[in-house]
Order: C-alpha cells, then structure tokens, then sequence
C-alpha cells in the first residue's frame, strides 16, 4: 500500500511539475505587436522609362503605379517631354487623373510641397508619401 501512495504521489507531482513549466513558459512569453507594414517604394518616372525601354506592356507600367500608390505631380513640360520620349498616353493620362483627383479632395496639395518626394526631377506623392489611402482615386 505504501508503495501505491508513492507511485501516486510521483505521478502527482510530475503532473504538477509539467504544469508548472506549461504556466512558466505562458508567462514569460511576451506577443509581440504586429509588425506595421512597409510603406510602398516610389515608382520612379525613370523606372517607367526603363520598363518602356524593355518592352513591357502599358498594363505593367500600370500595374505597378497602381500597386505601389505613386501619384506623380508632374509639370505640363515633363508630360510633353514623357510623351516626346515614348510614354503612353494611357500611362500620361493615369498619372494626371491620380494627381487631379487627389488634388480634388486636398486642395493644399497642389501649393504646398510639405506632403510631396522630390526624387530627381520629379515630385511624388501617394502612399510611399505616407498619404491615407483615402487620399488615392484607385485605391490599391
């Protein structure tokens, strides 16, 4: 009979102490918050160009502006000298109907440099800018 009671209490206490480590290793993990998503990379007016110059098609060129959420503020000369080089209309026409939007809803965009990326020549915005995503007429 003694020999019953200390295999119980053997089997008690190994039971109390896998439950211990169980407990111990709940409490010291700590959840670590999740991470925050990177902010997108600017398409470059001279990464289109050499897309271009590759070949892709004009759905890529607008694939990746739309995925990316770039809004270009480009000036009339830039446009006339991007179509002069060989940039698509279609390509033209999203990148002002993106600014013209954007500048529809947040007028101070058009004045203001403060939430623009001057990188080269050319200012960019959208959400490598850290703009809201409200702020895109296509909303990634």
């Amino acid at each position: 009979m003694l020999a019953a009671s200390v295999c119980s209490y053997r089997r008690s206490g190994a039971a109390l102490l896998g439950v211990a480590v169980l407990l111990a290793g709940c409490a010291t993990h700590t959840r670590e918050p999740a991470a925050k998503p990177a902010r997108p990379q600017v398409v470059t007016v001279p990464h289109l160009q050499d897309l271009l110059e590759r070949g892709e098609a004009v759905g890529v060129l607008l694939s990746e502006i739309q995925h990316s959420g770039t809004v270009y503020r480009l000036t009339t000369q830039q446009r006339a000298d991007l179509r002069a080089s060989g940039m698509p209309v279609a390509v033209l026409g999203f990148m002002q109907n993106e600014y013209e939007q954007a500048v529809r809803k947040h007028p101070e965009l058009e004045t203001s440099d403060e939430r623009w990326l001057k990188i080269g020549d050319f200012w960019y915005g959208g959400l490598p800018a850290g703009w809201p995503r409200e702020w895109l007429a296509s909303n990634p």
